[in-house]
């Protein structure tokens, strides 16, 4: 079955460039708090703005207890046609944190650690990155309850950049036997063809299992496609890694609650996010916002992965990014039980992937995340599934309300 495509307005901050000849970057400006937008530039022939440079700083755990080991993760992506020929990064670890000697790593470039500080020197070329990791070991002596932020300047073509990444301290846990039945997930980590996503190839798109992934390329302009499977439930636990694989003008979701009269639709871009309601039995299909366009911290920019997660109780919705919770609200107009993956642009070849998709439901909704090796051939869950659909129409631009402005 085809899945069909509809003409959908500006999905990504530099969208606004059809609209008003003006680009918006996501990316801090000297002086700007850390996480928000930079303001609007005029559109030049030859633009030369070296704040083009996406950073980002994770870490591994939202919680971790005294004693236990944390990873952090800096992120440098310069996007532009210039070269950034003296960049500076430095990391000052907080006195509750020991580093973890001869954990530090670069890509490239110049670094070190000396006296509780992280440094890293060099270049980043155009179209380039950088990824600078370490570990360190929470003091025996932390705080419980106290959330620990560390923070990285990043200094480059004259500009500054702060970011942070932050865990709280957790009370030790005590691990109790296991009395009930196991919850067994649906999980798939797109390595095997014939786990039932659609399979196609037209001129305006194609999906495909890739490496290891699953691949919506959205090969015509304005344009957005989803897959999403039938798993006859209404209340779950949905999750996915997405990222785009090209350019980075489009974005990856997650659909969900999807019927025939319409579904919801979870969208990173960006560093932003959004949520949209979509009715679907009336000709043009109606969009209505609910979250509009929001930059958020917790959602890494650029080419990297994201871990998307969607929460539904009854008409409870809990969205996530990278097990940060973004947003709740209460929406009880559509419970259908179709949940999938999208991806959409307005230049054209934007590549979206997906890996390990996974859903809970029932009384396993809250259980946590299990590793994703678990065997679909004895999951009766998943062999109730049903294989792959599509839904999609075309919208006019003045019905683009997901358009990022």
């Amino acid at each position: 079955m085809k899945t069909q495509l509809f003409r959908l307005f500006s999905f990504s901050l530099f969208f606004a460039l059809l609209l008003s000849g003006s680009v918006r970057y996501a990316t801090a400006q000297s002086g700007q708090p850390a996480g928000q937008t930079a303001q609007s530039k005029p559109a030049s022939p030859s633009p030369q703005y070296v704040s083009d440079l996406y950073a980002q700083k994770a870490v591994d755990k939202t919680l971790a207890s005294r004693g236990e080991s944390v990873n952090y993760t800096i992120s440098l992506n310069n996007i532009i046609t210039t070269s950034l020929t003296s960049v500076a990064i430095t990391d000052t670890i907080p006195a509750s944190l020991t580093y973890q000697e001869g954990s530090l790593t670069a890509t490239h470039g110049d670094y070190a650690y000396q006296d509780g500080v992280i440094t890293w020197t060099g270049p980043i070329t155009a179209g380039l990155s950088l990824t600078v990791t370490y570990g360190a070991q929470v003091s025996t002596s932390a705080v419980i309850g106290a959330v620990i932020t560390n923070t990285a300047v990043i200094h480059a073509g004259g500009e500054t950049y702060i970011r942070s990444a932050s865990f709280e301290v957790n009370k030790y846990q005590i691990f109790m036997p296991c009395l009930s039945k196991a919850c067994v997930p649906f999980v798939d980590d797109f390595s095997d063809p014939s786990s039932g996503w659609l399979i196609e190839n037209y001129p305006e798109y194609s999906t495909a299992y890739l490496n290891g992934e699953y691949q919506i390329l959205v090969k015509a302009e304005n344009y957005m496609a989803f897959n999403w499977l039938d798993f006859g439930e209404s209340d779950y636990r949905v999750e996915v890694d997405a990222r785009p694989a090209g350019h980075l003008d489009g974005s990856v979701g997650l659909v969900f609650g999807g019927s025939d009269s319409g579904f919801y639709l979870f969208q990173l871009s960006y560093g932003g996010y959004g949520l949209w309601r979509i009715e679907m039995d009336v000709d043009p299909w109606i969009w209505t916002t609910l979250i509009d366009w929001t930059d958020s911290p917790a959602i890494h920019s650029g080419s990297l992965t994201n871990r998307l997660k969607v929460v539904r109780k009854g008409a409870s919705i809990e969205l996530y990014a990278n097990d940060q919770l973004l947003a709740t609200l209460s929406d009880g107009t559509y419970t259908g039980s179709l949940l999938g993956v999208e991806a959409g642009t307005v230049p054209a070849n934007f590549d979206g992937r997906f890996d390990n998709f996974v859903v809970y439901t029932g009384n396993c909704i809250d259980t946590p995340t299990a590793g994703l090796a678990a065997d679909r051939a004895v999951s009766s869950f998943h062999n109730g599934i049903k294989h792959g659909t599509g839904r999609g129409n075309s919208i006019t631009p003045d019905q683009g309300r997901s358009s990022r402005k």
